[in-house]
């Protein structure tokens, strides 16, 4: 077994267990083959998501997720230095966004549970689910 498959065998264990006696109220989710904790954090996504367990997300590699521009993830919302850019968070979470602790993250736009090809928290019509957060 390489580190990095037992490093991830340890995150997934680790996340089951904490499920299991209560701590996170996630749902574990299978997740192209492998049981993941359906609130799993970017260093959880990125450990298999490197390109050599499972298709590169390089948009997504070293805290910056890009859609077309350049998207950061584990940064505080909003951006202090753009705040009157971003919706207020409270609107973004009742759009469908979901931040973890304040911050953006994998989860912020994508929904394990969802089971479409690239599991968006919000349909992405119009650019709904950008719009969700940027004001423009």
């Amino acid at each position: 077994m390489t580190t990095r498959s037992a490093l991830f065998s340890l995150l997934q264990a680790c996340s089951l267990v904490a499920i299991a006696v209560g701590v996170l109220y996630a749902e574990p989710v299978n997740h192209h083959g492998s049981m993941v904790d359906s609130e799993s954090s970017y260093q959880i996504c990125l450990s298999c998501h490197d390109g050599v367990v499972a298709p590169n997300i390089s948009p997504c590699l070293a805290q910056v997720c890009m859609l077309k521009s350049d998207h950061s993830v584990d940064k505080p919302y909003p951006p202090p230095a753009k705040m009157r850019e971003f919706a207020a968070a409270a609107a973004a979470e009742a759009a469908g966004v979901k931040f973890v602790g304040g911050k953006i993250d994998c989860i912020s736009c994508h929904d394990l549970k969802n089971t479409d090809q690239y599991h968006l928290r919000i349909e992405d019509i119009r650019s709904s689910l950008c719009l969700a957060c940027h004001l423009k």
